[in-house]
């Protein structure tokens, strides 16, 4: 039985917290709202009952044997998944796509950057031709991906058996593929243009994303939306639900940030879109094509709501499979697959800041003022226009924000889960992280040797430096921790959103920090110099996703998900 080691004066440090049996890997209990507070062990043991866990602890040491039994036996389908942190520096843009014999499925998570448009525009851009483009290497291990699993000797726990990684690609791939450069291949596919711009065929058809979602509405997290949607067909957009007064506090923050340039906020090639979603995320949606000047589409607006009451620890307020023929040999795409075994399965619940407390302020000292008549005047996008291009009413509207919200702004934000829907179940049998380098070419930096470690957390600007938000995130996604591989800290690294607490408790079936990525290029300090030293402290891994493309990260996955 687990017996906490200080049971009656308390621990001492951190340290000792964090080093406790019992205690260990949990911030303090400080909220009557929080729940039962688990170590990792207990985590661990309480997911371990569960009846589905097949793919025990045990087996892992024979997982190559189990691979091929799997591929025999049709019980699993072989994913593909490559998920890449674009060069957006001070900003955010995620993507991710799922593949499986022929099929795909993409998703965005934030598209903004704080610094010129230009340079998101071509990380934009890069990515929709990737999405467009016919990879050889994706059809190819479509058809021999249970070949490749048959010959593919991957003894994850046995890391003194380990040969270099592309001695292994260099014997099993020419055999298997026919490649000739099969070694400087990453396998599932990466967005990098230097893959696709010789040997591929690149389509007429426009490039489909499935989901978009949008943490929040600080314009360098949405200021390349308008210009995706534009080129790219999106299936759906999901934002957290806010009210009018917390949109244009975020606008007012990315305006009027001392930082920022005014004149480039309010002059954007796209700030005619910044302001209509600001004002009405439905109606600029509705009216994207007047905006955008494109061929008429429907765009599905998923508002998420913030429910937390009568919610059970690990509900989300958004929750949506993907989901695969079970037919290996269906056509249909995974996005229109109404049936099928659940594969991949995307968390999210919104953290609630104070935007719409210091929104009510800021309105009513803008009413007073007789800069605005009502509050209704948010949402209307015109009058937005209009009382930000005008120097006058701006710079008031400026003074009032930097005196009421400014250094005490806490957003409201999307924290998303991207991970297998079954993962206790769905071993990793490839795993690699890739970085371009000077001549454009790509290469490994970095090979994950845990087959459980495969989803992909990502927190926004959340406000998680106090310890009843970090009790709340641990509360939601303490499973998901378990199983990513993968963490994006909350804004871009900064440390007045940082808590060390919120690397605890990553990794089955024993701990193990994750890879922290942060994008960011310095500016406001981010990412704090603290929190990089504060998370390499952890054990974990970080790496920085700056301007430049050659910091731009991929990571590359091959997993089995069950059918059933």
């Amino acid at each position: 039985m687990i017996k906490c080691t200080a049971p009656i004066r308390g621990h001492r440090s951190p340290r000792a917290e964090r080093d406790c049996p019992m205690c260990g890997n949990r911030p303090a209990k400080t909220s009557r709202t929080s729940k039962s507070q688990y170590s990792h062990a207990e985590r661990v043991k309480q997911l371990s009952q569960t009846p589905k866990l097949s793919f025990t602890p045990e087996r892992c040491s024979n997982i190559h044997r189990i691979l091929n039994e799997t591929a025999t036996k049709r019980t699993h389908i072989p994913l593909t998944i490559a998920r890449t942190q674009w060069a957006a520096g001070p900003g955010f843009f995620h993507t991710g796509t799922i593949r499986s014999k022929g099929m795909q499925f993409a998703y965005v998570y934030d598209c903004g950057t704080a610094r010129s448009f230009d340079l998101l525009q071509n990380e934009v851009d890069t990515y929709i031709s990737s999405l467009r483009s016919t990879w050889p290497a994706n059809r190819i291990i479509d058809d021999n991906i249970y070949e490749f699993i048959k010959y593919y000797d991957y003894p994850p726990y046995h890391p003194h058996y380990y040969t270099p990684y592309h001695s292994r690609l260099s014997l099993c791939f020419p055999y298997i593929f026919d490649l000739a450069h099969a070694e400087d291949l990453t396998f599932s596919g990466t967005p990098f243009k230097t893959e696709w711009e010789t040997d591929t065929v690149q389509t007429t058809q426009q490039a489909q994303v499935d989901i978009v979602f949008i943490s929040h509405f600080d314009t360098d997290h949405i200021k390349g939306l308008a210009y995706l949607i534009q080129n790219a067909t999106i299936e759906e957009v999901a934002i957290p639900f806010t009210t009018p007064r917390e949109r244009f506090l975020h606008l007012c923050r990315s305006t009027f940030d001392r930082r920022n340039d005014y004149k480039q906020v309010v002059t954007d090639q796209y700030s005619d879109f910044i302001f209509a979603f600001t004002a009405d995320p439905a109606a600029a949606m509705r009216r994207v094509a007047q905006l955008l000047e494109s061929e008429s589409r429907e765009i599905i607006l998923t508002v998420i709501p913030h429910e937390r009451d009568d919610k059970d620890e690990g509900q989300h307020d958004f929750i949506r499979h993907v989901r695969i023929p079970t037919n290996h040999h269906n056509t249909n795409d995974i996005h229109h697959a109404s049936e099928g075994a659940p594969v991949w399965l995307f968390t999210a619940s919104t953290l609630q800041g104070n935007a719409n407390k210091l929104g009510a302020e800021l309105i009513d000292s803008l009413i007073k003022q007789g800069i605005i008549e009502s509050e209704s005047d948010l949402e209307n996008a015109a009058k937005l226009q209009d009382i930000f291009k005008h120097e006058d009413t701006s710079s008031k509207i400026a003074d009032t924000y930097r005196s009421i919200a400014n250094k005490n702004l806490n957003a409201t934000s999307l924290i998303l889960h991207s991970g297998p829907a079954h993962p206790e179940d769905s071993p990793a049998f490839h795993h690699m992280f890739w970085r371009g380098d000077h001549t454009h070419k790509f290469h490994s930096i970095l090979e994950i040797h845990s087959p459980w470690a495969t989803g992909w957390l990502g927190c926004g600007d959340a406000n998680l430096n106090k310890t009843i938000n970090a009790n709340l995130f641990e509360q939601l996604f303490w499973k998901q921790k378990l199983f990513s591989s993968t963490f994006a800290p909350p804004h871009h690294g900064s440390q007045h959103d940082w808590n060390q607490h919120l690397l605890d408790a990553f990794g089955y079936p024993t701990e193990s920090a994750p890879v922290c990525v942060f994008s960011a290029d310095g500016l406001y300090k981010h990412p704090s110099p603290n929190v990089i030293a504060d998370a390499n402290g952890r054990g974990a891994t970080t790496y920085v996703v700056t301007t430049d493309p050659k910091s731009r990260l991929t990571e590359t996955l091959a997993i089995l998900v069950p059918t059933e």
